[in-house]
């Protein structure tokens, strides 16, 4: 069977996609994922369908169904498999960019994700070899409608009128206000060097990646970011948002939801478990949530986008997450 995010049935993430279609069209509804149930302000230890609200009530101008039923990979219904649903209320959420942060470009701040020399050629990873690059959120060192930005530059947010420590080479873009991976790639100019690669904010060094695979709900994730570092356990897997940015409203996806709080300036903040990246800040939701998406599979993404690169933080065969 394939790996799936979180190791979740595959019935389930089918029946969580058909439950998107359905039914984040509906109003109030602001975000769809699975996630574990909760009672009474409880976790219950069972997967469930999530259905983020602005507000709940008694008479809903269309009701959520209590339970959706599992399907498989083609989309038929599994009746027997009922799958139980959670209606979550809270408010919109919002890009974690603002002030605060250590990273500045176009206005914008937030945080530096992942800074590594490439090792996708043979020999990049000796010494005094190979380009150092950067990783963060397109939102801040773009505008998600262009790529690359107008104004390439990226500067150290302590000091942001000296010289640039980065220039962006692309970022992802929205598809028609959706948002399927929110990251852009820099490389770090001349001047600026040398830098450290691969090391985590406040402390530690990183090895390799941790991927959605080798996530599970309720594990224990520390989240380094502009604001410091906090621990959160993982509540949510693979949701869907509608996220608003300079008057814009976009669908982002693949978001995953850490119980850690995520300030102004947290956009890019590493997500990070035992010396492997797991993924990028992308989003906040009052409450102490921050959402989140997976660093590989974004990495992947951009390398093959136009115009294409194939930058590897570990090495094509080294840092790859397995599932114990």
């Amino acid at each position: 069977m394939d790996a799936t995010p979180g190791g979740l049935p595959l019935p389930l993430l089918c029946a969580l996609e058909a439950a998107r279609r359905r039914y984040q069209g509906f109003p109030n509804v602001l975000g769809v994922a699975a996630g574990f149930k909760f009672c009474g302000g409880r976790r219950v230890a069972r997967a469930a369908v999530q259905f983020f609200v602005g507000r709940k009530s008694e008479r809903p101008a269309r009701r959520l169904p209590r339970f959706v039923l599992g399907r498989d990979r083609r989309g038929r219904i599994l009746r027997r498999m009922r799958i139980p649903t959670d209606v979550i209320p809270t408010r919109p959420l919002r890009f974690a960019c603002g002030a605060g942060s250590r990273l500045y470009a176009q206005g914008e701040r937030g945080s530096l994700t992942l800074l590594f020399r490439d090792r996708s050629l043979p020999g990049a990873a000796g010494e005094g070899r190979g380009s150092f690059y950067l990783l963060t959120c397109a939102h801040v060192v773009g505008d998600l409608e262009r790529s690359p930005p107008l104004s390439s530059e990226i500067r150290l947010a302590q000091r942001p009128a000296a010289r640039p420590f980065a220039r962006v080479l692309k970022n992802s873009r929205a598809e028609k206000g959706v948002v399927e991976h929110d990251v852009a790639l820099a490389r770090v100019v001349p001047q600026a060097l040398p830098v450290r690669e691969l090391e985590i904010e406040g402390g530690g060094h990183l090895s390799g990646w941790l991927d959605p695979e080798d996530l599970e709900l309720g594990m224990e994730l520390e989240m380094s970011a502009a604001s410091g570092r906090s621990r959160g356990a993982l509540q949510s897997l693979a949701g869907e948002f509608l996220v608003r940015l300079d008057g814009h409203l976009y669908r982002v996806r693949n978001l995953f939801g850490l119980s850690a709080p995520a300030r102004e300036g947290d956009s890019g903040g590493l997500v990070h478990a035992r010396g492997r990246a797991a993924g990028m800040v992308v989003a906040r939701s009052p409450g102490g949530f921050a959402w989140w998406q997976p660093l590989r599979p974004a990495l992947d993404h951009l390398n093959r986008s136009s115009p294409r690169t194939g930058v590897e933080p570990f090495g094509k065969d080294q840092g790859r997450g397995r599932r114990q």
